[in-house]
């Protein structure tokens, strides 16, 4: 699976709007090869302020293209030049989904009507890393162990870029966070971010990674989580 990462800086004013307009207008509108897979906000205080994320899955190079035509010159193009309206900028990338759950997501079966069942509080590390990333996804996905009882979350999805290390060598890596009573115990801490039970260590694949850490808030209509 491929997949599609969308940040976008939205204005305040905007929020509400912007948000409403992938749930009730974008998820609708797409079709068998291309699925809305989530669409979360940093919650303010742990990013820049009214920045959305959004995971769009994609079976094939051929499905990407198709969509950004129909996003540039096709029947979405109406929509997304409303969407330039309502965000000071954004920022769009390619990659290639690791061995997760996430990756075995059957995308004919992703939902393009919406239900509300709540927020979900997700945890995205990015990775900065010496080896090929394509093979250091694969790796740290498989450095998890199962599951340990009170581990603070669970890996969910990892993924890096599509063009490989010719654009950046760096992995995403999203957990899920089922149990919010642990993360306040984490936020406690000295150091929230110090390496969480269940997180994968990326001092196992180079010395010297870098790791940015930060929290995410699913709407509560995203379609997967």
């Amino acid at each position: 699976m491929l997949l599609i990462q969308e940040f976008h800086q939205v204005a305040g004013r905007s929020e509400i709007p912007f948000e409403e307009a992938y749930r009730d207008e974008l998820v609708p509108a797409l079709k068998d090869d291309v699925r809305l897979l989530l669409f979360g906000w940093l919650p303010h205080g742990g990013g820049q302020g009214y920045e959305a994320m959004v995971l769009l899955g994609a079976k094939d190079v051929a499905a990407v293209d198709r969509y950004q035509d129909r996003l540039q010159r096709g029947d979405l193009a109406p929509w997304w030049s409303a969407r330039e309206a309502q965000r000071y900028a954004c920022t769009s990338t390619l990659h290639v989904a690791a061995a997760t759950p996430l990756s075995q997501v059957d995308l004919d079966r992703v939902p393009t009507s919406v239900e509300d069942h709540g927020p979900r509080m997700l945890r995205l590390d990015v990775v900065r890393v010496s080896r090929p990333a394509r093979t250091s996804a694969d790796e740290l996905a498989l450095s998890l162990a199962p599951e340990a009882s009170g581990a603070a979350c669970r890996l969910w999805g990892a993924w890096s870029s599509y063009f490989g290390d010719l654009d950046e060598s760096a992995v995403s890596l999203l957990y899920r966070i089922d149990d919010i009573a642990r993360l306040e115990e984490l936020f406690a801490r000295d150091d929230p971010f110090d390496r969480w039970e269940g997180v994968a260590d990326p001092g196992r694949l180079t010395d010297g990674a870098e790791r940015r850490c930060r929290l995410l808030r699913t709407a509560t209509w995203s379609p997967l989580l």
